[in-house]
């Protein structure tokens, strides 16, 4: 014996057809296509949805390295962050639009050196995407004998 599918049911209307998400989808992927496009013409003004608006971003990371900063005056401090926090913090640090953070600073490498000189006189980025060591250190250790 064969049954007979009609619009979806199946014998004693037991329910085969898809879940129904396609239009719900497109919506999203309008929604999505259309925040990604507000998000490359102004990643400040139009952060993602649920992401941190940019400008508190900026603010704390500000706010971190002056604190950093003031419990050093004088030193030198290693400071480990993330890329798009750097970026926002050199804007805001070197008189940059928040805007132009992507533009100005298009990448911000992985385990690289970003070197800036805060000052009460200003500040300079004096390195930027430096690349780690490759090997041993140039100069070998006190006490170490090469041969």
């Amino acid at each position: 014996d064969e049954e007979v599918v009609e619009h979806g049911r199946m014998g004693a209307g037991a329910e085969i057809h898809e879940y129904p998400v396609g239009r719900e989808l497109a919506q999203l992927a309008e929604q999505l296509d259309a925040a990604l496009a507000a998000f490359e013409r102004n990643p400040v003004a139009n952060h993602l949805p649920g992401g941190e608006d940019p400008r508190t971003v900026a603010e704390r990371g500000l706010a971190a390295l002056r604190d950093i900063a003031g419990k050093h005056p004088g030193g030198r401090v290693l400071v480990v962050g993330h890329a798009t926090l750097m970026r926002l913090v050199l804007c805001s640090l070197l008189g940059v639009p928040l805007r132009e953070y992507r533009r100005v600073f298009p990448v911000v490498r992985n385990a690289h050196l970003n070197e800036v000189r805060l000052r009460d006189s200003g500040i300079a980025l004096l390195s930027w995407n430096v690349p780690p060591l490759a090997g041993p250190a140039a100069a070998p250790p006190t006490g170490s004998r090469s041969g």
